[in-house]
């Protein structure tokens, strides 16, 4: 299932959803980092950049990502296909 969250008005809320997700497939937001410390198993798709500031898994869960480069959208075909097979193989592994 897929859940879309909108709400500015309430963390709490953001907290309560993200507690029931079995995975979560993400750019670096702030659900990253709460997904981080709740150990649900997240893939995040991120710049070098911000995964040098943050190397995920940092509180015992399980974290995947793909590194992409400046321009990648260039490389776009070969991006999504990649990603894909990394979120196929981390929801095979739940």
């Amino acid at each position: 299932n897929l859940k879309v969250f909108c709400n500015n008005k309430n963390i709490a809320s953001l907290v309560s959803i993200s507690q029931k997700l079995d995975f979560l497939i993400t750019v670096d937001t702030g659900n990253l980092h709460l997904c981080d410390i709740l150990q649900i198993p997240t893939l995040a798709f991120t710049s070098s950049l911000a995964a040098y500031r943050f190397g995920g898994g940092s509180y015992g869960g399980r974290f995947d990502k793909l590194i992409v480069k400046p321009a990648w959208q260039k490389e776009y075909r070969k991006i999504y296909e990649i990603f894909t097979k990394k979120a196929e193989n981390n929801l095979e592994n739940l």
